[in-house]
């Protein structure tokens, strides 16, 4: 078991700016953009769509200071200077309405809109030859989930509990659906990293996920421990 626990990953916040989801999605993504980009003194344009409070556009702005930053923030609560800000709808038909971008982050976004086939295809509207784009959504595809399956009928973070916790998560979009979604869409998936289920798997879950280990090999099933899905899509 892991000595994280939810109130490391929950509630946290970067320079002040409170972080809306697990502090661990940011982290990651951190970390490979600066594996995909080295050159810190390149010019690149950023999309945070549905930027929350800021916390993870300051984090990639004090990382690449040379970058240009756009934000999506519909209720107006983002507090950084020196970026442009859009207050696009997106459950909408928005690309028409936005430049093209080199990278564009898009931070559990899709689990709360009501069309993620939409939202793939709006973001391939709006992004350069080469572009990248970094989406991240609950994996309800997880050990964990499938205990919360036979428990309550739902994923983790979904659900009344989680319609509440969340802001409003309404769509879950398990891997194979996100993957048919981005191909349709003229993306592929070049990598998929994540975040760990480990800091929410209580004492009282373990039988329940041992007997579930045991069923899934039996049936040469695939499972992971994967709490956030994090996909790096380039453009077909």
């Amino acid at each position: 078991m892991s000595n994280i626990s939810t109130d490391q990953v929950w509630g946290q916040n970067y320079d002040g700016i409170e972080i809306k989801s697990d502090e661990r999605v940011h982290s990651e993504i951190a970390k490979v953009l600066q594996r995909l980009f080295p050159d810190r003194t390149s010019a690149i344009s950023v999309l945070d769509i549905a930027s929350g409070h800021g916390a993870l556009t300051k984090r990639v702005q004090d990382l690449y200071p040379n970058w240009s930053f756009q934000i999506n923030d519909l209720e107006h609560t983002n507090p950084i200077s020196q970026v442009t800000t859009s207050t696009i709808d997106l459950n909408s038909k928005f690309g028409s309405s936005l430049p093209k971008f080199d990278v564009v982050l898009c931070v559990e976004v899709i689990e709360h809109l009501e069309n993620p086939w939409n939202l793939l295809r709006e973001l391939r509207t709006i992004v350069k030859p080469g572009a990248i784009v970094i989406l991240s959504t609950p994996n309800s595809d997880s050990l964990l989930d499938r205990i919360e399956y036979l428990k309550h009928g739902h994923a983790f973070y979904f659900g009344e509990r989680g319609f509440i916790n969340s802001g409003g998560h309404i769509t879950p979009v398990p891997d194979w659906l996100f993957r048919k979604i981005a191909a349709v869409s003229g993306f592929e998936v070049s990598e998929l990293n994540s975040v760990s289920t480990k800091p929410f798997i209580r004492k009282y879950m373990l039988p329940a996920q041992l007997l579930l280990t045991l069923y899934l090999k039996i049936l040469r099933r695939e499972f992971n421990n994967r709490s956030i899905n994090i996909y790096i899509l380039k453009c077909l």
